[in-house]
């Protein structure tokens, strides 16, 4: 259950929201002391003509803080940055008897951070609160008579401003994880794509043991010639289903291209990627007909090639090319074997 609300809290960029907080906070600060400098908040008591001038310190210095260091703020304590300027609002208000539009109008600063940077979950209390705040500040101040239509009508804006909000954040977010998953993914195999293998390639550790398996689908340009790009994507489905089925969980798949497939191995002996390579081809070999009107040669078959680092490649860069390398004597052997890098 804790972990449930953690993730409830987390901001959806933490970068984006320090910074919208720490404007929000500036805002408020620079508001607050224009106020006061110039307004001097007539109906405040005088003895507490200091409030004011404190708060928008504090805010401009929350503000600082936010925006120079993010990661510094807890998770749970994200909910609280929009409900801060809320409280803030109430209590200047109620001590100053002002309960004008530019008060109620503030409210939808904190309405419009928590529907843009935090989740439905946190945007929804949020609101309430305004809600709650806006009544209270119209009971106390309001004439009897303008009580239920400001508190009323203010809420019902500030609530229809955030689920507006909340729910446009929320369908930018799937688009942007839909194009992502697109950017990273093969459309026909649903393996992860040449990008990002580069990316991952780029990315290894040079002190931590790593494996690539290469894998190149037997006499696949013969099968899309003679049965078309329909039966020849059916085949790259099956030999996609063997590498996802027979990887660890942080073995990473990928389709670089055409009928090229590789599986990437961290921490994994050269032995041991041998071994894996070995079932996947048998997985293959033994699974399920590409199509069946190729009877005489019904089964998929793959060559592979086994390279890691090290000892067949010094440097990262060359991990592919090893395993290219050994894929092709695979090939030139008869096809339907694995072979390890010199």
């Amino acid at each position: 259950m804790r972990r449930e609300w953690i993730e409830a809290a987390r901001p959806r960029v933490l970068a984006d929201a320090a910074r919208s907080a720490a404007l929000l906070l500036f805002v408020g600060a620079a508001v607050i002391a224009l106020e006061v400098s110039v307004v001097s908040t007539p109906n405040f008591p005088h003895g507490y003509r200091w409030v004011p001038w404190l708060v928008s310190v504090v805010l401009a210095a929350t503000g600082v803080l936010l925006w120079r260091m993010p990661d510094r703020l807890p998770t749970l304590a994200w909910p609280l940055v929009p409900a801060v300027p809320v409280v803030v609002i109430l209590l200047l208000a109620l001590g100053s008897n002002d309960a004008t539009a530019s008060s109620q109008l503030a409210f939808s600063l904190p309405a419009l951070f928590a529907a843009y940077h935090l989740t439905p979950v946190v945007a929804r209390l949020i609101a309430a609160e305004i809600v709650v705040a806006e009544t209270i500040l119209c009971v106390l101040i309001d004439s009897p008579k303008a009580v239920i239509e400001d508190s009323v009508g203010v809420s019902l804006i500030l609530v229809g401003i955030v689920l507006t909000l909340a729910t446009a954040r929320n369908r930018f977010d799937e688009v942007v994880r839909l194009l992502r998953y697109e950017a990273g993914h093969d459309a026909v195999t649903g393996l992860l794509s040449r990008r990002t293998f580069d990316l991952d390639i780029e990315q290894l550790d040079h002190d931590q043991p790593v494996s690539l398996i290469l894998v190149d689908i037997d006499d696949f340009k013969t099968v899309n010639d003679t049965f078309g790009h329909d039966v020849g994507d059916q085949t790259l489905r099956i030999v996609a289903e063997a590498l996802s089925a027979n990887s660890r969980q942080d073995d990473r798949a990928y389709r670089l291209g055409g009928d090229e497939l590789a599986v990437l191995l961290t921490g994994t002996a050269p032995e041991t990627a041998l071994r894996r390579a070995e079932v996947i081809r048998r997985a293959v070999e033994t699974g399920p007909m590409a199509f069946v009107a190729r009877s005489e040669r019904g089964r998929v078959t793959v060559s592979l090639g086994v390279a890691s680092l090290p000892p067949h490649a010094p440097r990262k860069s060359e991990l592919l090319r090893a395993a290219d390398a050994a894929m092709y004597r695979a090939k030139g052997a008869g096809r339907n074997r694995v072979v390890a890098a010199a």
